[in-house]
């Protein structure tokens, strides 16, 4: 009894200290259980373990708490995908409908010359130059009339730093009952600008540029054309003196018109070419100069596609989390079910029985009669099947035995209770480590994949034979499970989810989160292996002597006070 309770409180830490005098404090509210001396046992002796049978029942009860730290680890890992937008390589902002930062990720703190926290519940207009303010207080409205996301250019003051030209990307985010609100990009495009405005300089020599230039009048006459637009724009017919095709004569019109450059995307015999017009309002013409972008599309194209790819593959994790947090709430409640009928089924049928007899006790002794000498010998033996069942549950929810003599006792203890419940099965095991070079935090990973495999090998796979092996070899931890039953296509579905557990996405969810791999090899009539792996840091304590055989393990390991019976944990449920 007292091992089973250290083997509890190590495995809770601290608080469950805490749990131990709440539980004190729920049974000192209860009447106390009417006891008598016998020749056997004496009161004392009765309530106290009647005392001790109860208060590890409301532990018990309390341990469910351990399931909640699960799911903040699912929390956990969720937030890291919050990671993206912070890091972005493009500020991102949450705009109120007055125009106030209510949100703003790092890169636009950056950008802006300002901590986060001060931009917060500032006008986004004072960051912009006033000349260009009105085109941001132009385009808000307009992003309010579409789906679409609304872009412009402008230029942006920081507090600290200087001057830059940026592209506005803007649109109204949907809002059911809440109030109006607007994600904003900004893209720092002062580079874009600093090569237009080296474009202008360069238009200015055409005969010496490689690249094609194009001189042309405002009713859309050619006036010039270097050697490099003869040579590279074939697609359009350029004779000195005649009319331009259409989009040129338009495009040239136009920016004449509003006294501002643009640009123009073309593309001749598989080569792109952008396209840099820039309006000589004064002459009454315009310089087209163009620069081969064709390598530059491919790249984009590429991040394009890697970007898809990507949103893709968060798409996909966020499902996954998804799923798994259903199913790890699925998988706590079926948990919460178990250990009810397990404290329902045996302890609570106990007690009653215990309460039963003591009421036979007691009205014997009014009579005079004496009962209890009878009594007192059967009350015993349901009292140690009673401690029995306590340390079964136990064991169950976390051996003890893991924290007080480690992973390789209990492997041991664990195949013989396999054994036991399974003479038919033929059981491999091969041992090529020491209990001191596997590190503490993979102990219970390593017990609940080997429970878990176990169970599937039998429940799902029907297999005669079930080999397990734990080695260190080269810095890396390896455990491998495998069977001869009837096998599975992995690609297809997850044996052990029909189970209404988590079954292989359990196994690796816990080899990937303790930082390890997890491989299944298995395949329709050809058995299952489970491959899983941790590379461990040098400096890890050497190999002590190899462990062979079902019989080395097993005689290092003492014997636990109770074997396992027929529903310890290679029996149960896939979790």
């Amino acid at each position: 009894m007292m091992g089973t309770k250290k083997g509890l409180r190590a495995a809770c830490s601290e608080p469950i200290d805490d749990l131990r005098r709440q539980a004190e404090r729920v049974f000192a509210g209860r009447p106390p259980e009417p006891t008598d001396s016998s020749s056997e046992a004496s009161p004392e002796e009765l309530h106290r373990l009647i005392h001790e049978l109860q208060v590890h029942q409301i532990e018990l009860e309390i341990q469910n708490e351990e399931l909640r730290r699960v799911q903040l680890e699912l929390d956990a890992s969720l937030s890291r995908y919050f990671d993206l937008y912070e890091l972005a390589p493009v500020g991102y902002c949450t705009l109120s409908e007055q125009g106030l930062i209510l949100k703003a990720n790092l890169t636009l703190a950056t950008q802006l010359g300002s901590p986060r926290g001060q931009l917060l519940v500032q006008r986004f207009s004072a960051f912009i130059v006033r000349e260009d303010q009105d085109i941001f207080y132009r385009h808000r409205p307009k992003s309010r009339e579409t789906t679409a996301t609304v872009a412009f250019e402008l230029r942006m003051v920081p507090k600290q730093g200087p001057l830059f030209w940026a592209r506005i990307e803007l649109r109204v985010l949907p809002a059911a009952n809440g109030p109006l609100e607007y994600l904003l990009a900004v893209s720092d495009i002062t580079p874009l600008k600093q090569l237009e405005e080296s474009l202008r300089d360069l238009a200015r020599f055409p005969s010496e540029n490689l690249n094609p230039i194009l001189r042309i009048s405002q009713d859309g006459h050619l006036l010039y054309a270097n050697e490099g637009a003869l040579k590279h724009l074939v697609e359009w017919p350029l004779i000195t003196g005649e009319p331009v095709p259409a989009e040129l004569s338009e495009t040239v019109a136009r920016v004449l018109r509003k006294g501002s450059p643009c640009k123009l995307a073309s593309s001749h015999r598989g080569t792109d070419w952008l396209c840099f017009v820039t309006p000589v309002p004064e002459a009454s013409y315009a310089n087209l100069f163009c620069i081969d972008v064709t390598e530059r599309r491919r790249r984009e194209d590429s991040l394009l596609k890697l970007n898809r790819s990507l949103e893709d593959q968060q798409q996909a994790q966020s499902t996954l989390l998804e799923r798994l947090s259903a199913r790890l709430l699925t998988a706590q409640d079926d948990e919460r079910k178990r250990i009810a009928l397990d404290l329902h089924d045996s302890l609570g049928q106990t007690l009653s029985a215990l309460r039963l007899m003591g009421g036979r006790v007691v009205g014997a002794n009014a009579k005079g009669k004496g009962g209890h000498l009878a009594c007192t010998p059967a009350m015993m033996t349901i009292l140690s099947g009673a401690i029995e069942e306590v340390r079964r549950i136990s064991m169950d929810l976390r051996p003890s035995m893991l924290d007080d003599l480690g992973i390789l006792p209990t492997l041991n203890w664990f195949l013989r209770g396999f054994k036991a419940s399974h003479p038919t099965i033929q059981v491999n095991r091969r041992i090529r480590v020491a209990e001191g070079a596997i590190p503490e935090a993979l102990k219970i990973t390593i017990f609940r994949i080997v429970q878990e495999a176990f169970h599937n090998a039998t429940q799902h796979g029907h297999a005669s034979e079930i080999a397990l092996s734990l080695s260190l070899a080269r810095g890396t931890l390896s455990l491998s499970l495998s069977d001869n039953g009837k096998g599975f296509d992995p690609t297809a579905q997850d044996r052990a989810s029909g189970g209404g557990g988590l079954g292989l996405s359990s196994m690796r969810e816990r080899a990937e989160s303790s930082g390890g791999t997890f491989e299944v090899l298995s395949s329709p009539g050809k058995g299952t292996q489970l491959v899983a792996a941790w590379p461990l840091s040098f400096g890890a304590p050497l190999l002590g002597p190899a462990e062979f055989g079902p019989r080395s393990a097993a005689a290092k390991a003492p014997e636990p006070s109770t074997p396992p019976s027929a529903r310890t944990a290679p029996q149960r449920r896939a979790r």
